[in-house]
C-alpha cells in the first residue's frame, strides 16, 4: 500500500476501538476510541492513519463512516505494520481484515461512502 494525503477532511472516516478481541468485544476502561482516516480498503487489509502507534498483531474493531451518516458493520483487523506518518500525531496503520470482504461488501463500501471521498483500493 502506498501512502495517500490524509488532509482532505472530505475522506472516507472510519471509527476505531483499539485493542479488542477476536470477536470484536472491547473493555471499555482500556480501549481508545477515534475517527480515522481509512487511506485504502481491500477485500484482506485495510490502512488507517491513528493518533498513535498500535503494536502489531494487535487487534482493533472499526466501521467506516457512510454517505447517509450512518456507520457500516463492525469489522475486526489485526495490526501488520505502520510508520509515523508526516504529521507528530499520525500513524500509518497496515491491518489485515480477520474476515476477507465479499466482493459485494467491498463495493457497497466504496460507493456509500461520503460524495467525492470514495474509499481507495491499494495502489499496484
Amino acid at each position: 500500500m502506498q501512502e495517500s494525503a490524509v488532509s482532505d477532511t472530505s475522506q472516507a472516516m472510519a471509527w476505531v476501538q483499539c485493542p479488542c478481541d477476536a470477536a470484536g468485544n472491547v473493555d471499555p476502561t482500556t480501549t481508545q476510541f477515534c475517527m480515522a482516516p481509512v487511506l485504502e480498503l481491500s477485500h484482506r487489509g485495510v490502512r488507517l492513519v491513528l493518533p498513535r502507534p498500535v503494536m502489531p498483531d494487535s487487534q482493533l474493531r472499526f466501521e467506516i463512516r457512510l454517505e447517509s451518516g450512518k456507520f457500516s458493520s463492525s469489522m475486526v483487523a489485526r495490526i501488520v505494520g505502520g510508520r509515523r506518518g508526516k504529521a507528530v500525531d499520525q500513524w500509518l496503520m497496515d491491518c489485515e481484515l480477520l474476515e476477507p470482504l465479499t466482493d459485494e461488501t467491498l463495493d457497497l463500501l466504496r460507493a456509500k461512502s461520503p460524495s467525492g471521498s470514495p474509499v481507495p483500493s491499494p495502489k499496484a
